[in-house]
């Protein structure tokens, strides 16, 4: 693993108590990795017909760009946050696992 992967593994491990808070319910898993220069989770919540899998990719661009960088971190990651909050009230129970894809673009702070 290279010290980018490293960094985005450290970051996935700072933002997941977070994720924990806006998940409904008791039921839920969250595991994450690093891969290709990307940040991918895997949040499942729910149970019997209420079943929800989303797979959360926040790219390379948004972490590096946004998310990881010391003056734009915190305002990037409330906007991250926001966004997720929002994703979680479009979805609707299903078996499959639903792709939210995170770009530089869902989480830009200007100033």
């Amino acid at each position: 693993m290279n010290e980018r992967s490293r960094g985005h593994e450290a970051y996935g491990d700072k933002l997941t108590p977070k994720l924990f808070a806006l998940f409904p319910g008791d039921d839920l898993e969250i595991n994450h990795r690093a891969e290709g220069g990307d940040l991918h989770f895997s949040i499942a919540w729910g149970n019997g017909k209420d079943h929800r899998n989303m797979q959360l990719w926040i790219t390379r661009n948004a972490l590096d760009d946004y998310l990881m960088r010391e003056r734009t971190s915190d305002a990037a990651e409330i906007r991250l946050l926001d966004f997720v909050k929002t994703k979680i009230r479009e979805m609707a129970p299903t078996a499959s696992p639903q792709k939210v894809v995170v770009v530089s673009e869902d989480v830009t702070v200007y100033g």
